[in-house]
């Protein structure tokens, strides 16, 4: 039997699973669902389980569990849901009882109760395995091919790790290329755009820069909790959430800017809907939102002759209502061919660490994505989502699409660049999908 008194997390979301009437509508826009085929593997399948370990006591164990976990919360049924059920929300409170009972994977346990809590550590952690990827990982197909395997994750396309992290690339205080500053604001850095993506934060800086915006980094800020909190573990989620809370206390800033769709999404709302922290005493924007809503951002722009198409990641789609902002950003820019993608909100299949946990329903999620990007034909697949650019190049390598992930904020900081630099030197090249990183100049 289920431990009534300690269900309290869950107990919180009996309102929501009591507005499911059970219509099925869900079932219909479900990626897991979709592919698993089960009923149970269904929103209200899982809104059904919930109730059972309430007012039943089945154990939350077996089938349940499985079911807590096998869920993207992409958020998809909540929003096509005529009761507006957050079934996205039952399944991180089943999760967080789940944690609680001491049913975390043990692998995210170890990771989350050491390295995360500690930034330094996690950066000299990421540091030390990044030369240990680049020494005697990449280009050893024997490695590439069996320590996916070993770790459960098939054919898994791993990451780079970048061996100087993003947060110590740039001073503290970053002031406007004018000297006058028209905003100062606090740049959030997540964990993915600082340990692997850090042409993303280059970019994001010279783009603020350039628009007169003084750019503070505070260097101690930790994770945005959204990972942890995510497979469950809400009071690590909690002590990183104060963390950061803390860092960015007494900056002086007008806002927090983010360039990490799930990071903005955590910090805007889940770390106080959630976790019952905050909110931060400043305004949170994701940068696409800030560069087209916020500021008036400079449209006298370079060229950059590229074929792009877009991916909207859930946490920012469904999680914030952005999707019209980085669309705007793209087609604004002289040369870029915009190309809409079928269902370009539908998840990826990526969902953080669900593409490491459970790699196969991850791709065969990830694969209708993949036919997507393909019937465009585009070259560059444009997504602010590093989780989501994460499982997209999986996919891109292993289907053999001939494209590559970018960010909008390196589009445009490109068009920046094309603008200044004279003798018409474009720095993308399209054939190669390639950057001149020597023409631009990357610290």
């Amino acid at each position: 039997m289920a431990d009534k008194k300690r269900l309290n997390i869950l107990e919180k979301q009996i309102d929501e699973i009591n507005r499911c009437f059970r219509c099925g509508l869900c079932k219909t826009v479900c990626p897991s669902y979709e592919e698993l085929k089960i009923e149970s593997a269904s929103p209200r399948g899982r809104i059904q389980f919930a109730k059972s370990v309430l007012t039943a006591g089945r154990p939350l164990e077996g089938a349940i569990q499985a079911r807590m976990l096998d869920c993207l919360n992409c958020m998809r049924c909540a929003e096509i849901c005529p009761s507006e059920v957050r079934t996205d929300r039952i399944v991180l409170a089943a999760r967080a009882e789940l944690a609680r009972k001491g049913k975390l994977n043990i692998i995210k346990k170890a990771v989350f109760k050491t390295v995360i809590r500690q930034p330094k550590l996690m950066n000299l952690g990421a540091r030390i395995a990044s030369y240990g990827q680049r020494w005697f990982y990449k280009g050893n197909e024997i490695l590439e091919a069996l320590i996916p395997r070993f770790a459960g994750m098939g054919d898994k396309h791993f990451p780079e790790l970048s061996h100087k992290q993003a947060l110590n690339k740039w001073p503290e205080i970053n002031p406007p290329d004018s000297g006058k500053p028209v905003m100062r604001v606090g740049y959030f850095i997540g964990c993915a755009t600082n340990l692997m993506f850090t042409g993303v934060a280059d970019a994001t800086i010279r783009v603020l820069t350039h628009n007169n915006i003084e750019v503070v980094i505070p260097r101690k800020q930790a994770c945005c909790g959204i990972p942890v909190y995510s497979s469950g573990d809400y009071k690590t989620a909690k002590r990183l959430a104060k963390m950061n809370l803390e860092v960015f206390s007494g900056q002086n800033i007008d806002c927090i800017v983010t360039d990490c769709a799930s990071c903005s999404a955590a910090l805007k709302h889940e770390i106080k809907e959630l976790l019952g922290v905050g909110p931060f005493d400043v305004p949170v924007y994701d940068l696409n939102e800030f560069l087209i809503n916020v500021i008036k951002i400079d449209r006298d722009l370079g060229e950059v002759p590229m074929k792009v198409t877009y991916h909207d990641p859930c946490h920012l789609k469904r999680g914030q209502g952005i999707f019209r902002e980085p669309r705007e950003l793209l087609q604004m820019i002289p040369g870029v061919e915009f190309i809409e993608m079928k269902d370009a909100d539908r998840c990826c299949g990526g969902a953080g660490t669900f593409s490491y946990t459970h790699h196969n329903l991850s791709r065969k999620v990830g694969s209708r994505k993949a036919d997507s990007i393909r019937h465009t034909d585009a070259r560059f697949v444009s997504t602010p989502c590093p989780s989501c650019k994460m499982q997209l190049d999986d996919l891109i390598y292993h289907e053999g699409i001939e494209a590559r992930t970018i960010h909008p904020v390196e589009i445009l900081d490109m068009s920046y660049m094309n603008k200044a630099l004279s003798g018409g030197h474009k720095i993308v090249d399209c054939r190669s999908n390639k950057y001149d990183h020597s023409v631009m100049g990357e610290k």
